[in-house]
């Protein structure tokens, strides 16, 4: 990604959980290695495959990467991060959650 991490650890932080933030928190550069806590508060669209209520375990992400078509308040998980949220429960791979 944009930070140049080659492999995160994961027996320890961050465990394999990260993310791409948007351009405003990558900041040149500057936001590579911070960290997010993030928990799903509901679908990000109309999709009623979608199971995320809020009551979903939280999940602390490293930025990674930057998404430079994503707003401040959206996190592109990677998979680990997304299965440690949805505790293995991934009901579908569309556009889910709102943090």
């Amino acid at each position: 990604g944009a930070c140049g991490y080659k492999d995160l650890p994961t027996v320890s932080f961050p465990f394999g959980f990260s993310a791409a933030v948007g351009s405003s928190e990558f900041n040149d550069g500057m936001g590579c290695g911070a960290c997010y806590e993030i928990q799903c508060i509901g679908p990000y669209i109309t999709n009623p495959g979608c199971l995320c209520d809020g009551l979903q375990d939280s999940v602390i992400v490293q930025a990674t990467d930057e998404c430079p078509e994503c707003e401040a308040t959206h996190f592109d998980l990677n998979t680990e991060a997304m299965i440690q949220i949805w505790q293995g429960n991934v009901a579908s791979s569309k556009p889910c959650g709102a943090v």
